[in-house]
């Protein structure tokens, strides 16, 4: 029922990976089954209706944009509070959404702790757990799908990047994990086509 999607291949194959995404669930052999997508586009591509159907065909979902500042290891991970003179950890976005999926839109957008956010990405991928090292120290189940959506640095800073990777700033290691990634191109055409249609 979304108008437009026989003209845009990228999206259509994309939200058939989202419907498989919410299907994913479980450890196998201590390793996380969920599944991770990374989707890298230009603005205007369509990235954004990607974190909606995500948001409402997983049984629990998180949206968190970059913008809003919430992207931050206490954000991801979790946070010490005191109850009753005790220390609990306080769980954050990645075991709130444990067994369904974590948006995070506009990914390029964070520039601190963002090495240390994308380890805990990668401690979620293989582990399905986090852990508070703060002074609570718990560790916190995250069997949590993870779906980032970013633009290209190039595209939104007019940065000069020497390879692809430099463009979206995500290492080797945590890329890696990503189940499904797609780069979305720019096609003004198509979304002015999209806009007459459902005007």
């Amino acid at each position: 029922g979304i108008k437009g999607l026989e003209s845009a291949t990228q999206l259509d194959k994309t939200i058939d990976f989202m419907i498989y995404q919410a299907f994913s669930f479980g450890k196998n052999q201590n390793a996380s089954m969920k599944l991770h997508s990374l989707v890298i586009g230009a603005p205007g591509s369509g990235k954004k209706l990607l974190s909606s159907i995500a948001s409402k065909i997983n049984p629990v979902a998180e949206e968190v944009s970059a913008a809003d500042g919430k992207v931050t290891l206490a954000g991801m991970i979790g946070n010490v509070r005191i109850k009753s003179n005790k220390k609990i950890s306080q769980p954050g976005y990645l075991s709130l959404a444990s067994g369904g999926v974590l948006c995070i839109q506009d990914f390029h957008e964070i520039k601190q702790n963002r090495n240390a956010v994308l380890e805990s990405f990668a401690k979620v991928m293989e582990d399905g757990e986090v852990i508070d090292s703060t002074s609570a120290r718990t560790i916190h189940t995250a069997e949590t799908s993870i779906h980032l959506d970013t633009n290209k640095y190039s595209q939104v800073y007019e940065a000069n990047t020497e390879s692809s990777l430099q463009d979206i700033d995500i290492p080797t290691n945590v890329i890696t994990r990503f189940d499904y990634i797609i780069d979305i191109p720019a096609d003004a055409e198509r979304q002015w086509n999209v806009m007459i249609e459902m005007s």
